[in-house]
């Protein structure tokens, strides 16, 4: 039987392209970028991760209920590895978070920038990431542990291969560049190697045998029901990774 991993990366390939091989990731890599792009995209990341993301897999984590079968049992040993997988979700974004304030920081990056700088009530938060924060809070709330779990392996999916794409630009130790924001290039040079690394890659792995593992057991069939819902958790997130890289509907 075919992954569902591989069965969802076989649809929608040319929204694919659009949500990891864009303009952005390019002027990314090649530290090009202009600044205030940068800014706005790592204000609303910071609300995606802090707002959004946390709350998500808390509510996925009370999702995933333990067995009551002896803890040698495979059922249990199976529900070890789903929370291993999960909190280590949790820890890794508070570490991210950190990480690009830090970085934001260093280089000079004014993440507390509002469009009205006279008043502080002034939300950052854009409608965009109001509406993607209000979907992954939504869908864990309210629907499957295991539409929730597709959601989490295609929003870790897209935001690596873009990042490793982005990565692909980034200029050599002998490159002599003279364009671009010097903050950009600084904090690219940062951020990228980090959200394009191999322990990204092994975590997003750890992610897809999950997926793999939960929903390959017969929970959904090519034909059946089950499937068109994760299928459509899958093209949301396309939607939504495609336009948040410059936060416009």
């Amino acid at each position: 039987m075919i992954k569902l991993t591989d069965h969802l990366l076989s649809l929608a390939e040319e929204d694919q392209i659009l949500a990891t091989q864009n303009d952005f990731l390019r002027k990314a890599g090649e530290g090009t970028l202009e600044y205030e792009r940068l800014r706005d995209w790592l204000i609303q990341d910071r609300f995606y991760a802090l707002s959004g993301y946390t709350r998500f897999i808390s509510i996925l984590i009370s999702k995933s209920e333990p067995t009551l079968e002896d803890p040698d049992h495979p059922e249990a040993i199976k529900y070890l590895d789903r929370l291993a997988v999960l909190t280590s979700a949790l820890t890794n974004i508070d570490r991210e978070i950190r990480f690009f304030e830090q970085v934001a920081k260093r280089n000079e990056i004014d993440l507390t920038h509002r469009t009205d700088p006279s008043n502080i009530k002034t939300s950052q938060l854009n409608p965009l990431t109001r509406s993607y924060i209000d979907y992954m809070v939504s869908l864990a709330s309210t629907r499957t542990y295991q539409e929730s779990l597709v959601l989490l392996w295609a929003m870790e999916h897209l935001y690596y291969k873009a990042w490793s794409f982005a990565s692909s630009f980034l200029p050599k130790p002998t490159d002599h560049q003279t364009v671009g924001d010097r903050r950009v290039k600084g904090a690219m040079s940062q951020l990228i190697p980090n959200w394009s690394s191999e322990s990204f890659k092994s975590f997003l792995d750890s992610i897809s045998d999950l997926v793999d593992r939960d929903l390959g057991q017969g929970w959904y069939d090519l034909e059946g029901p089950n499937l068109k819902k994760l299928t459509d958790v899958w093209y949301n997130a396309l939607w939504f990774e495609i336009r948040f890289w410059d936060g416009k509907v």
